[in-house]
């Protein structure tokens, strides 16, 4: 207002939609201008109707993202964010018996942690994303990453498979501890062979939640995610995740959850990557 003072001037505010922030209560004030009000308006520009992205590139991204994140993406709908992270997931739709193919590369996915620390057994079958164990070591100390390195082939030894493996996992492990040598060197270590997935950088919160919504439910339907009924761990984090109040994920209430969601959208996110929802200037798609 004092900058629009000496000219009697209009302002104009642009941004893309973000849960319930400052911008949606701007853009209610140009919705519903009262008396106080009166000189504000409000319009919303889709990237949907854009002339330039075709409606075979959305039916792509449908059949790619859930609800809510196509919604807030390609139609500038203001979603809330709270409540459960993994809204999408059900065990009618997403939990049933897996089995193991065991010529075909295995993902192995690691969160880091003292205790627990956990890991999640995947494998990606056709279009759609399998887990198939989990694992959660405690008490441990500093060998709790090659304690639960040693689980993990421990499994696929008793599950005879046979085939390449894919690490994945916390960016962060990279870094030496004063416990012992660092998360990504045991890694080298027990599994000197295997196909190393793990980035430089951590993928942002948001998209890591969005890439595991997206394998649990599409726009279209379509369920891309199954866990073995086996893997309790992982079925109650998709279940009781939440947000906390800043909009991340809560991690303190209950400081058994996160830990192997974490791993497992370490995962997704590399081998189902969402249209990314936290690029600023607009949306776009990683394709990691």
């Amino acid at each position: 207002m004092p900058s629009l003072l000496t000219s009697n001037g209009r302002a104009l505010f642009t941004g893309t939609p973000k849960s319930f922030n400052h911008l949606h209560k701007a853009f209610e004030l140009g919705q519903n201008p009262g008396a106080d009000f009166d000189d504000w308006a409000s319009w919303q520009f889709t990237t949907a109707s854009a002339p330039h992205i075709t409606a075979s590139f959305l039916a792509r991204m449908k059949a790619q993202m859930d609800t809510r994140a196509y919604r807030q993406e390609f139609e500038a709908s203001f979603e809330t964010i709270a409540g459960r992270a993994y809204y999408a997931f059900s065990r009618l739709a997403n939990v049933a018996p897996v089995e193991l193919q065991t010529l075909a590369p295995v993902c192995v996915s690691f969160d880091f942690n003292i205790n627990p620390a956990t890991a999640v057994i995947g494998q990606r079958q056709g279009d759609r994303a399998v887990v198939y164990r989990e694992v959660k070591i405690r008490h441990a100390g500093g060998e709790a990453t090659r304690a639960t390195a040693r689980r993990v082939k421990d499994i696929l030894a008793e599950a005879g498979h046979d085939g390449p493996m894919r690490i994945y996992g916390d960016a962060t492990g990279k870094s030496a501890k004063t416990t012992g040598p660092a998360d990504h060197a045991v890694l080298r270590d027990v599994f000197p062979h295997a196909l190393w997935c793990i980035p430089h950088g951590n993928p942002h919160e948001k998209d890591r939640v969005a890439a595991v919504n997206g394998v649990c439910e599409t726009m279209t339907g379509a369920h891309r995610l199954i866990v073995d009924p086996v893997n309790v761990g992982v079925i109650a984090d998709l279940e009781q995740v939440i947000y906390a109040e800043n909009g991340e994920l809560d991690k303190k209430s209950n400081p058994e959850l996160t830990h192997l969601s974490d791993a497992l959208g370490y995962w997704l996110v590399r081998d189902f990557p969402p249209v990314s929802l936290t690029r600023a200037g607009g949306m776009s798609v990683d394709w990691l």
